[in-house]
């Protein structure tokens, strides 16, 4: 009896061999876990595919130069040079020229440099106020423009490399001036030389000259102006009396920090 069964088994097996294979296959706890462990991988990889895209798409444009319209729309493009008063950008073997009243900055990728459109600190040579406050009424030094408009009846603009972010900016210009040229009559041509000035501003005015001599160190007159423009923090107020009071001077570098410090805590108080 017991081997009938047997063999009454086996017999049903072989006739129906495809039922094993599905109930393996098709019903089998197993399988169903690794298809959701299948579709589970298809998504992550997916996923990782689109992240590494947009990645790199954002690093591909954190590596190119840009300019900000007066509409504010942002252009990558492949090259961007300034001349007189146009902005000259070439993009996909294409050049096109922007007048200085289309564009409000632009940013050369190779140096790291960040420009702005200011209204020209160059027209008058030095500025004058009644008092310091007169710095911060915009209505009073906005009237001042007026007289300083170029004969096609617009403000005379330029664009200085900014050097901080937010309302106390700090700009800097720098004036290329190669050297001469050797020749049979000039054997000892002059050298080229370079002469940076530096400017500083509250929010969208005009820049204010700061006396430098070609490098920014934390000197009396910088000291003096800066006392003013970073006005309200007494912390700010300490480290700026303390690195004027340093040997050697304060330069370049420490002076922005602590103008950046200074715009954090402006817009921390907003």
């Amino acid at each position: 009896m017991l081997v009938h069964l047997i063999l009454d088994k086996e017999t049903k097996s072989s006739y129906y061999p495809e039922i094993e294979t599905y109930k393996q296959e098709v019903c089998s706890p197993y399988n169903q876990l690794a298809n959701i462990k299948k579709m589970t991988k298809i998504k992550s990889i997916t996923l990782i595919i689109l992240f590494l895209s947009i990645d790199l798409f954002s690093q591909s444009n954190e590596n190119r130069d840009f300019i900000v319209t007066s509409t504010k729309d942002t252009i990558y493009v492949d090259k961007i040079k300034n001349k007189y008063d146009k902005i000259i950008v070439k993009k996909d073997k294409k050049r096109t020229k922007y007048s200085f009243e289309k564009i409000m900055s632009y940013y050369i990728s190779k140096n790291n440099e960040y420009y702005e459109k200011v209204i020209s600190p160059f027209i008058v040579e030095e500025d004058t106020y009644d008092s310091d406050s007169d710095r911060y009424n915009y209505r009073k030094r906005e009237m001042s423009f007026l007289k300083e408009k170029v004969s096609n009846n617009s403000i005379n603009y330029t664009f200085l490399k900014r050097l901080t972010t937010g309302k106390v900016k700090l700009f800097s210009h720098t004036i290329n001036q190669s050297g001469g040229l050797m020749t049979p009559s000039n054997p000892f041509p002059s050298p080229g030389y370079s002469n940076t000035s530096y400017f500083i501003a509250i929010y969208d005015s005009k820049p204010e000259s700061i006396k430098s001599n070609n490098e920014l160190k934390l000197k009396n007159e910088v000291y003096i102006i800066l006392k003013i423009y970073l006005y309200g923090n007494n912390e700010i107020k300490k480290r700026l009396d303390n690195l004027f009071l340093s040997k050697p001077k304060a330069k370049k570098k420490q002076i922005v920090n602590l103008i950046n410090d200074y715009n954090k805590w402006v817009e921390s108080k907003k």
